[in-house]
């Protein structure tokens, strides 16, 4: 994990390598919630841990090895996440310091909610993996989830499009999502209004993906490629988007960053030092069952 500024200056973090697969900055910047796998790429096992940024510690809050996607609560001091363990798909708060108090919530769904981002509220976004044959496709779905001795999570419903959307965000009011969706042919990121939904507005121009909210509210960041872009937003009447600008272009680890309070710097990951760096290749294979019959031929 590293610190990168808005001139893309990077300052190291005493984190030590491991293999995250999030990061979630809290709301004080004082920790940063992650998960980390540590089994393979076809059993990941993942736990999530929370890194104390003054003291240099880094602490497993999880042991099941089925837990992940971190969201900080509002107050900061617990961590919501995704708990597979069971039959059931479980949404569990847990202090973020090791031994604390846990309050377990339950979400039932036929599909995995994968939390992203909590309201002030308390309303949960989250990504879904609907099934369903050849309407089978990504959606956002938000849960309401009340906090208390028992704890529950109710499911408020999914977004009805026939394209990918994916990673919703709110915004430090809750009044906006930001999210990703492939309506345009590919990756851009949109906002719209919450929870009436009938406001929405596209925000990248030239694809986008993994928005973040700045804390002021003014400002969204994304990432396109290697670049991590940044757009100016008025939200206090209706919603108004300014030109994406870029603030650095440098390779980072896909699929995980974060931004701090002050807005100032960006929490990514990066491949450790003497790990591979080179993008990853897909070979493809045009006619494998031909090739196979060819080379292991069928008994008569």
């Amino acid at each position: 994990m590293v610190w990168v500024d808005r001139n893309g200056t990077e300052q190291p973090i005493a984190a030590p390598p491991r293999r995250y697969q999030s990061v979630a900055v809290s709301r004080d910047g004082r920790h940063i919630a992650t998960g980390i796998f540590e089994g393979t790429a076809i059993l990941p096992q993942p736990d999530v841990w929370v890194y104390d940024v003054a003291r240099g510690a880094l602490s497993r809050i999880t042991f099941d090895r089925t837990s992940s996607f971190p969201v900080w609560t509002a107050d900061g001091s617990r961590v919501l996440f995704l708990d597979l363990s069971r039959r059931e798909q479980r949404l569990e708060i847990r202090a973020a310091t090791t031994g604390g108090t846990q309050v377990t919530t339950v979400l039932k769904l036929e599909s995995v909610l994968a939390p992203t981002s909590l309201a002030p509220d308390g309303t949960l976004a989250g990504n879904v993996q609907r099934a369903g044959g050849t309407n089978a496709r990504d959606t956002i779905g938000f849960a309401r989830v009340t906090d208390g001795a028992s704890g529950s999570a109710r499911l408020q419903g999914l977004v009805d499009s026939p394209f990918v959307l994916t990673d919703p965000r709110f915004s430090p009011d809750g009044r906006f999502v930001a999210y990703e969706s492939t309506e345009s042919g590919r990756g851009e990121i949109f906002v719209m209004s919450y929870p009436d939904q009938r406001g929405k507005w596209q925000v990248s121009v030239d694809g986008g993906v993994m928005p973040r909210w700045a804390a002021s509210g003014n400002e969204l960041f994304f990432r396109n490629g290697d670049k991590l872009m940044a757009v100016d937003v008025e939200v206090s009447h209706g919603f108004r988007a300014g030109t994406p600008r870029m603030l650095f272009d440098k390779r980072y680890r896909a699929f995980a960053y974060d931004v701090s309070p002050d807005g100032r710097r960006f929490l990514m990951l990066k491949n450790a030092v003497g790990q591979d760096d080179t993008p990853d290749e897909l070979h493809v294979v045009i006619n494998w069952a031909e090739e196979l019959r060819r080379r292991v031929p069928l008994p008569d």
